[in-house]
């Protein structure tokens, strides 16, 4: 009856780990991946578990609800801070809609750097009604786009959540529809 896994082919084939990331053959090698149908890890799109973030449309709504919701499936080395999937806990957003939390920064919540969400030190943990970290406040659909960025025009942040001109900002009131749906 224990709660934890006794060796690496448990840890490999738990439902929370199979075929949640790519096969390091993936894309163009796994034909030569030594595990094939045994292997605990997707060779393909069709086979991974989780939702692919980098498919979808890079709209707001995108942004205000998908971004850094996912951890990335990727086990090789890339480009983290173009990436769309989360990569480590200060990096990962709960998903707004079905999380409800407000733009307000938890005081619990660590600034250093942490292994795992449960290091975040938020007594409240995942079902906490403010922000862990700064991903959630500032693409929370309350937030985004609703302060000027400081590099104004100069940045060259491809996500930046702020706004840089008239026509990228955004208006939220509390009482507004997108509010509701949180």
């Amino acid at each position: 009856n224990c709660k934890y896994c006794h060796n690496k082919v448990e840890q490999l084939y738990h439902q929370e780990r199979y075929k949640r990331k790519f096969c390091l053959s993936h894309p163009h090698n796994v034909f030569k991946c030594e595990y094939g149908n045994f292997c605990s890890f997707a060779h393909s799109e069709n086979e991974i578990q989780i939702e692919l973030l980098h498919n979808l449309k890079k709209d707001e709504s995108f942004y205000l609800y998908k971004y850094k919701t996912v951890f990335c499936p990727y086990i090789y080395e890339h480009d983290r801070n173009q990436c769309v999937y989360a990569h480590n806990p200060q990096d990962y957003r709960r998903d707004p809609v079905q999380f409800k939390y407000n733009p307000i920064q938890c005081t619990f919540w660590s600034q250093n750097q942490i292994f795992s969400y449960e290091e975040g030190a938020c007594p409240h943990g995942m079902q906490c009604e403010q922000c862990h970290g700064w991903k959630e406040l500032e693409y929370h659909p309350l937030y985004y786009k609703t302060k000027p960025c400081n590099n104004g025009k100069k940045c060259n942040k491809r996500d930046c959540p702020f706004y840089h001109s008239n026509a990228e900002r955004r208006e939220t009131r509390p009482n507004s529809q997108l509010s509701q749906t949180l």
